[in-house]
């Protein structure tokens, strides 16, 4: 069970030995095997880590152009410097098939981070991307004690040279002091870098601060206008209810959270919500030994990219030209545009009014230059229904005004790099550098790790009772109290 998933809960092994013997051991005891059951299928953590060198070593090896940057430094053994070790301080990796794929994927980068719960502590940071469909693209990796300005400085420092050689990138991430000043460097600088904040971190920082969740959605509306009229209605709303929202929300730039104030660097995108997919990913490997995580990720990793591939090439035999993702927003907006009626202004320009009925409500469509002022023809680089509209008044094509992200010519591409199996052990070349050991005093304590950041809401428990019914008692089964203050267990 622990092989096919690593991650199982302690109580659920406890009742899956209940089932399948008829015997319960204690949860110390069934924690313990556990433990033992790890180190036996993935090998000891201290073992690992001398074998780390050698492992990356040999994916390089058999997957050239991968990045691989390790730290170490001296370790001191029992007061003395033994020079034929190293101690462990932090690693960047990027595969190779993921730096060529990302040339195709739009130019958004989601960073993140989340814990390890082995039996050393650390953080895995992340960086994905987005292909033409909408799906997740792993596209770098950072093993580091903790989430700190300096480790965020590095993972950044590192995905910026060595990752994402392209300009007019958007970076999207929480407010991490540490992410932001490594945006403040010259080379994350525009037009090369734009940075973005993700919304669900701002609304949850705003209802930490104000615990108004009315308000809290008055800005997540605002935040989602298009257009800089909507928004501005928007906040004036909220101006008359909460002035102090109003002046909270305004100290933050609005280019960074706002979608009528982006310029289309996010594509749309307003979250960092799909990395939790890659988190979700890591979910089954946090607990295992260094090596048989990044193991893990490497296969998870090959296996995602064959899938796609696989997909996206079975698509295009069938004769599709769009993801389905882009499929699906043109078919929406092919909808609306039947209840739009066109007005021609330049028929050399190509710019046209466009009025919806029932509403009234008018927009100007400016083909040549891929605009119009409901804003989401320019963010997401697809005809909006008001385009649709002006191009099928005079018969054009409007196919050719989709950007080629979002083609599976173009998306296959994401994925043309095929990973390469590494083979066995005694055939992978010997690295350079000395062995590397943990660093001891990283060896976790008991509990859930503790972040550097900030905790807001997101970090709460959601909880559906009351607080005067968090202890919840297994004997009597009534709430207020635990087990071990029963009266019924003392009677």
């Amino acid at each position: 069970m622990i092989e096919q998933q690593p991650d199982m809960k302690v109580a659920t092994l406890q009742a899956e030995i209940r089932d399948k013997i008829g015997y319960e051991p204690s949860y110390k005891k069934t924690w313990m095997g556990k433990q033992f059951t790890i180190e036996k299928i993935f090998g000891r953590w201290e073992e690992s880590y001398g074998r780390l060198r050698k492992f990356m070593h040999a994916i390089v090896n058999y997957n050239p152009d991968t990045v691989v940057a390790i730290e170490d430094d001296p370790h001191w053994i029992e007061g003395r410097l033994d020079g034929n070790v190293r101690v462990f301080d932090r690693m960047f990796w990027a595969f190779q098939q993921s730096i060529e794929g990302f040339k195709f994927c739009r130019p958004v980068i989601f960073v993140d981070g989340t814990f390890l719960y082995g039996k050393y502590s650390g953080c895995i940071l992340c960086a994905t991307g987005l292909d033409g469909n909408n799906m997740i693209f792993p596209l770098a990796f950072t093993l580091v004690e903790k989430e700190d300005s300096d480790n965020w400085g590095w993972f950044m420092n590192c995905l910026r040279l060595n990752v994402t050689d392209r300009e007019e990138l958007c970076v999207i991430s929480d407010r991490h002091i540490g992410i932001k000043r490594a945006m403040q460097k010259d080379w994350w600088q525009p037009p090369s870098a734009n940075h973005r904040y993700c919304i669900r971190h701002i609304l949850s920082n705003y209802n930490t601060k104000f615990n108004n969740t009315d308000m809290k959605e008055a800005l997540r509306t605002a935040a989602n206008q298009n257009q800089k009229r909507k928004f501005y209605d928007a906040m004036n709303k909220i101006r008359e209810v909460s002035p102090k929202t109003f002046e909270w929300a305004l100290k933050i730039p609005l280019e960074t959270w706002t979608r009528s104030h982006d310029g289309g660097k996010r594509y749309g995108s307003m979250t960092t919500n799909t990395i939790e997919s890659i988190n979700g990913m890591l979910k089954g490997f946090r607990a295992l030994p260094v090596i048989a995580m990044i193991e893990k990720i490497f296969y998870q990793c090959a296996n995602y990219f064959d899938i796609r591939r696989m997909t996206y090439l079975d698509q295009m035999q069938m004769g599709h030209t769009f993801t389905h993702a882009c499929a699906e927003v043109i078919r929406n907006n092919e909808m609306k545009a039947a209840r739009h009626r066109v007005t021609r202004f330049s028929n050399e320009t190509l710019v046209f009014e466009v009025r919806t009925t029932g509403t009234g409500n008018k927009q100007v469509v400016k083909l040549i230059e891929g605009t119009c002022t409901c804003g989401k023809f320019q963010e997401m680089r697809i005809p909006c229904s008001h385009a649709i509209a002006a191009c099928l008044s005079k018969s054009i094509d409007y196919d050719q005004y989709v950007n080629t992200y979002y083609t599976l010519e173009h998306t296959l591409k994401c994925y043309g790099s095929m990973f390469n199996p590494l083979g066995h052990s005694d055939y992978w070349p010997e690295p350079d550098g000395k062995p590397l050991i943990p660093d001891m005093q990283r060896i976790r304590k008991k509990g859930r790790p503790r972040s550097s950041r900030i905790q807001n809401e997101m970090d709460w428990r959601a909880s559906k009772v009351s607080s005067t019914s968090k202890n919840h008692c297994t004997i009597c089964e009534k709430s207020g109290h635990n087990k071990q203050t029963c009266i019924v267990r003392r009677c």
